[in-house]
């Protein structure tokens, strides 16, 4: 598959595979992907109908793909927490990990200060529910 076809195919768009290739930067910002941000990537990927092929394209072509952030405000958080839940899955907070959540967090409109206060959010929620959906949903609900 050439890189035109990276932007073509039919099931995802753009935006999916922007959302992506943030989510692999930031699991390849510490110098390797574990098995669980792996899982995580895989699932998103899933969500937005992306096949294995499609996941190592943009990891080949991951400076090719611009920065497009996702079209509504709930998206735009959605995306921002799962950076977040994918920085601490591996039990590590890596300061690159941070830098990038960040970043990416300021390019939709989002104080820098959003990635601590939900890293916070995610560790006090862990108590209560394992699984990134159900701490999202707790999480939305409160600053709704």
């Amino acid at each position: 598959m050439g890189l035109f076809d990276l932007f073509k195919k039919e099931g995802a768009n753009n935006t999916d595979k922007n959302y992506l290739k943030q989510l692999i930067k930031v699991a390849m910002s510490d110098g390797n992907i574990d098995e669980k941000e792996n899982q995580f990537i895989n699932k998103i990927a899933v969500k937005f109908n992306l096949s294995d092929e499609d996941i190592d394209d943009i990891k080949a072509n991951i400076r090719d793909i611009k920065f497009q952030e996702p079209q509504n405000s709930r998206a735009r958080f959605q995306m921002v927490f799962d950076l977040v839940w994918l920085m601490l899955i591996d039990g590590n907070i890596d300061v690159n990990e941070v830098h990038i959540c960040s970043r990416v967090a300021m390019k939709m409109g989002y104080e820098p200060q959003i990635v601590e206060d939900l890293v916070n959010a995610i560790q006090n929620n862990l108590v209560d529910a394992t699984e990134p959906e159900a701490i999202y949903e707790k999480i939305l609900a409160n600053i709704e």
